[in-house]
């Protein structure tokens, strides 16, 4: 699998954070599934496609967004046709858009981020690995996460904050 290093070298980009930011797979789950601040994550996603950013994930973000999906189907919050239609929308319309990255070093960074917090898993810390590596803005819906990480990371953002009219020039 290639770095995202590996990437931007190959695409002639750099890795500033300038136009790359990191979605949560909550964020992307909210793309494809009508709940709380579905607006405000279609808001950000119009952004990312309009200014041509890259947004990074990790390797297995697609395959936790799709699983969220099927938990949510499984446990009846959706039909087996809005389960179908939200996995498609998400295949078609949103991984696209992704670009995955994985590397031992951002294996490492977030075991060390999980500890830290105290977590027992490490499927948000990957995401914040991230973004602290190549200081990209990272977007979550996830409160409990936000109010964990108590302002460590600068580079976090609410998914709810997120406003619904474009910024004026």
């Amino acid at each position: 699998m290639m770095s995202y290093s590996a990437h931007c070298t190959k695409r002639g980009q750099h890795t500033n954070g300038a136009s790359e930011m990191v979605l949560d797979a909550n964020v992307q789950v909210r793309l494809v599934v009508s709940g709380e601040y579905e607006d405000q994550a279609e808001a950000l996603w119009t952004r990312i496609l309009g200014e041509s950013r890259l947004c990074v994930v990790p390797a297995f973000g697609p395959a936790e967004v799709i699983s969220s999906i099927r938990q949510m189907g499984r446990g009846g919050m959706l039909t087996p046709g809005e389960e179908d239609a939200a996995v498609r929308d998400f295949v078609t319309r949103i991984r696209p858009g992704l670009t995955t990255i994985d590397s031992p070093a951002l294996t490492l960074a977030a075991w060390e981020i999980a500890r830290d917090l105290n977590e027992r898993h490490v499927y948000d810390s990957v995401y914040l690995a991230v973004a602290r590596a190549f200081g990209l803005e990272f977007w979550t819906a996830d409160l409990r996460l936000l109010r964990q990480l108590a302002g460590r990371f600068p580079e976090a953002r609410f998914l709810g904050d997120y406003p619904l009219s474009p910024p004026s020039p």
